[in-house]
């Protein structure tokens, strides 16, 4: 069976966010972020969540075994939170817990 070190998932991941940075460098901007140094992924935890401008994937050791579906959750991970950097207006999502879940849940369906 395939498998991966941990390093090699983290840097397949973040290549992978570089090159979107480029596809949706006109939606970035227009949220206030520089595509050229924005840098979103960070390896913390066990969840993967955006605010709106860091991703938070769940950690990995450098020397960790990462099996192929594995790292394509991973990588499912990444390119779900970094749809709703692109596209989500966390501005309109409220500040109650139940109305952000049921905003966030109809938006991950849409």
């Amino acid at each position: 069976m395939k498998t991966f070190l941990g390093y090699e998932v983290m840097d397949a991941l973040d290549h992978a966010v570089r090159r979107a940075r480029i596809l949706f460098t006109r939606e970035l901007v227009r949220k206030g972020l520089d595509p050229v140094t924005w840098n979103p992924i960070q390896f913390v935890g066990s969840k993967a969540y955006t605010d709106g401008t860091t991703i938070w994937l769940p950690n990995l050791k450098q020397d960790a075994r990462v099996t192929l579906e594995e790292f394509r959750w991973m990588q499912g991970y990444a390119l779900h939170e970094l749809g709703h950097v692109v596209f989500s207006d966390f501005t309109t999502w409220g500040e109650t817990s139940v109305l952000k879940r049921m905003h966030n849940a109809v938006e991950d369906l849409w």
